[in-house]
C-alpha cells in the first residue's frame, strides 16, 4: 500500500477536482518543496510533472524558466479515493449506534467493538468485562489483554470517545474501582 503525508493528500486531491487533473500549488508550498513534493509523487506513480500550457496552473519553474504543471496518474487518483473512503468509515464510526428501549436510549455496545476492534480482540474483552452486572476492576482488565495500567486506561478513554458510557465507582471501604458499562439515557446524558 502507498502511504502519503497529510501535505500530498492535499495536492493530489486539489489534482483530482481539477477538470484537466492538474494541481495546484498551495501558497505556502515553496517552489523548493514543490519540486521535491513532485519527486516523490512522482517515483511513487502517483502524478507526474508535464509541461505547461497557458492558462494551466503552474506547480513549479525550472532553471531556464520553464514552466511545469503536476498532473495526477490513475494509481494516484485510487490512492485520493482510498483515503476519501477511510476516513468516512471512521468518521461514520464515530457515533455509536443507539437504540430506543421505551424513555432509555441503549448504547449498543456490540456495534462499537464491531467498528474499533475484530470479535476476540482485546477491546472486545474489555467491554464484555465491563458489561458483567459486577464490572470489571483494573486488575481485571489488565489479566484479561496483558497491557499495562496506563495504556488500559487510555483505551477506557477511547471507548469513552467513540460514545460509550463508562460508570466509575468504589468497591467496598478501599476496594478497588471498578468499571461498568452504562446503558440508561441519564447516564449518557452526564
Amino acid at each position: 500500500m502507498i502511504k502519503i503525508t497529510d501535505a500530498q493528500y492535499i495536492v493530489l486531491s486539489s489534482a483530482c477536482s481539477h477538470e484537466l487533473g492538474l494541481a495546484v500549488r498551495p501558497a505556502s508550498l515553496k517552489p523548493a518543496q514543490a519540486g521535491k513534493m513532485a519527486a516523490i509523487l512522482t517515483e511513487k506513480g502517483l502524478a507526474k510533472e508535464i509541461r505547461a500550457k497557458v492558462g494551466v496552473p503552474v506547480w513549479r519553474d525550472d532553471e531556464q524558466g520553464r514552466e511545469f504543471a503536476f498532473k495526477i496518474l490513475k494509481a494516484g487518483r485510487a490512492v485520493v479515493a482510498l483515503h476519501e473512503e477511510r476516513n468516512a468509515v471512521k468518521s461514520a464510526g464515530a457515533a455509536p449506534p443507539a437504540v430506543q428501549d421505551g424513555a432509555k436510549t441503549l448504547i449498543d455496545a456490540t456495534a462499537v467493538v464491531d467498528q474499533t476492534n475484530s470479535a476476540g480482540s482485546k477491546g472486545a474483552a474489555i467491554i464484555s468485562l465491563m458489561e458483567r452486572d459486577a464490572g470489571a476492576n483494573m486488575d481485571d482488565l489488565i489479566a484479561a489483554t496483558g497491557w499495562l495500567p496506563h495504556t488500559t486506561r487510555a483505551a477506557l478513554s477511547r471507548l469513552r470517545k467513540k460514545g460509550l458510557t463508562i460508570e466509575r465507582s468504589r468497591a467496598a471501604q478501599g476496594g478497588a474501582t471498578v468499571y461498568r458499562i452504562t446503558r440508561d439515557a441519564t447516564a449518557l446524558a452526564a
